[in-house]
């Protein structure tokens, strides 16, 4: 398959983190309407595979993708677990709705992307990620800690006091597991040849995990009483399916922790043009947080193609 050009893949980049920001916008007014993160989540997942099961029979390539992967999962010649990465997805939007409204999505923002910026580094350093291990440069290191300051500054005062320890360490752990979710995808759509293949992939299996703990939740405390009837309430899915099919095309291109730097200034970037429709104005700590993030972003992507480690004979 031919690369796509870097300023292509940089673009795509930085709009799935805008698809980040605005899912994380979505998902939790949908979870605070129905007063119930565990339903809210598996109705997001729900609308995002409904979407995909219509347009699969009008998609050629997409079912050509299905019997590719299939009968490399039949010859062997792809493990299992390698299309499980929908699972990572679904459970990173469940942690939204679960601590978002504790945390802040301030603070979940800092949380989750410490996390994948450090899963991108340690994704980079194996086979797993398309086109082999990457080294990890001083510059990439340096764009990495950049971005992290970033964050930081940008989201500094809304750091709070007395939040319970695994409600940080959940968004961590999950961004850590995202820089897998992304390797792994594109692997599974360079096999498939099709986005919406991995796509879809990644949508079945978040919806495996996301069901069985929407029914428990039912099952101890009801229905929920009160669904919203605003559409957009769930089209959170939309932009999980647009993340994830953006993230597997883009990964195979600037390998992971390159791409997790670019969703990072996407992400800001779309935070930023959000608090501008709802308030008068920005903390100057907010410009200056995204300005810090996009000299990362540049630092850590001074080489068109991250060198590749050699492999022992």
């Amino acid at each position: 398959m031919k690369s796509i050009p870097l300023w292509s893949a940089i673009l795509l980049a930085l709009a799935a983190g805008s698809m980040m920001a605005l899912q994380s916008r979505v998902n939790g007014e949908l979870a605070a309407r129905l007063d119930d993160p565990f339903t809210g989540t598996a109705l997001v997942f729900l609308c995002s595979n409904l979407v995909l099961a219509a347009l699969l029979p009008f998609w050629k390539p997409g079912r050509d993708g299905l019997a590719r992967v299939t009968q490399a999962l039949k010859n062997g010649d792809i493990p299992p677990w390698m299309i499980l990465g929908g699972l990572v997805g679904g459970t990173y939007v469940l942690s939204q709705s679960l601590v978002v409204t504790t945390l802040g999505v301030a603070l979940f923002s800092v949380a989750s992307v410490g996390g994948q910026t450090i899963g991108g580094a340690v994704m980079d350093r194996t086979s797993i990620v398309p086109g082999g291990p990457h080294l990890l440069t001083p510059a990439r290191l340096l764009g990495a800690l950049l971005t992290l300051a970033a964050v930081a500054i940008t989201q500094f005062s809304s750091f709070s006091s007395g939040v319970p320890p695994w409600m940080l360490l959940l968004p961590i752990a999950v961004g850590i597991a995202q820089g897998w979710q992304q390797a792994v995808n594109a692997r599974v759509r360079i096999i498939a040849q099709s986005t919406f293949t991995s796509t879809l992939f990644n949508g079945v299996t978040g919806l495996a995990i996301l069901i069985p703990l929407a029914i428990i939740q039912v099952a101890r405390n009801g229905v929920p009483g009160d669904f919203p009837g605003q559409w957009w309430l769930y089209s959170g899915g939309v932009f999980g399916i647009l993340f994830a099919g953006l993230a597997s095309i883009v990964v195979h291109r600037t390998g992971a922790l390159v791409y997790t730097l670019l969703a990072v200034t996407g992400q800001l970037s779309t935070a930023l043009i959000l608090d501008l429709a709802r308030h008068a104005s920005i903390p100057a700590t907010t410009v200056i947080g995204l300005a810090l993030a996009m000299i990362g972003v540049v630092i850590g992507s001074l080489r068109k193609r991250p060198p590749q480690l050699r492999r022992q004979a």
